[in-house]
């Protein structure tokens, strides 16, 4: 049966289940054209603010487990992959300089593809979740791609062993993931 959920903002976007069903991570738009995410129960409709900063915060992926959640935010400027931790506080996982897009969970929670544009062209980058938590990251992951062209849409094989992707005039192509 169809049923009408509440309104979190002016328009709500993208929306993306919990492992468990019981809420959805949606991304909405409010008055002044500002992204930010939040957290809308399916059990009793309450809605919950999860970034509330300046600069906008999109693309979200939720992590296999549900407890961590990544998105892009242009809050310093460029845009750079953010992670929420179970607590709830944001932090910065990616330099200013990889003006990032486009993150995606494996399904096993190892790796995060994304895409970058700091150079030529946009490319294909993995970051080990491992060094994530605690944070022990220092740089922007490992280059997978050298196409220099539009990259979109990454989708993981159930197994995370291959990332897919469109690219150029909207090829397809799958990239095997070295562990």
């Amino acid at each position: 049966s169809e049923r009408c959920l509440p309104p979190v903002a002016l328009w709500d976007d993208n929306p993306r289940w919990s492992p468990d069903g019981d809420w959805l991570l949606i991304e909405s738009i409010d008055e002044t054209f500002g992204n930010e995410l939040y957290r809308l129960s399916l059990n009793d409709g309450r809605i919950e603010a999860l970034t509330q900063a300046v600069g906008n915060d999109m693309s979200a992926s939720l992590a296999p487990d549900g407890q961590r959640i990544l998105f892009v935010s242009q809050r310093d400027g460029l845009r750079r992959l953010y992670m929420i931790d179970g607590d709830g506080t944001a932090r910065p996982i990616t330099s200013a300089a990889s003006n990032a897009m486009s993150p995606a969970w494996s399904p096993d929670g190892r790796w995060i593809a994304y895409v970058t544009d700091r150079d030529v062209g946009e490319e294909l980058y993995l970051l080990d979740a491992v060094c994530l938590d605690p944070p022990g990251c220092n740089d922007d992951g490992q280059r997978l791609t050298h196409f220099q062209s539009l990259i979109t849409d990454l989708a993981w094989s159930p197994d995370s062993q291959t990332v897919a992707f469109s690219s150029g005039d909207f090829d397809l192509f799958t990239l095997e993931i070295e562990s």
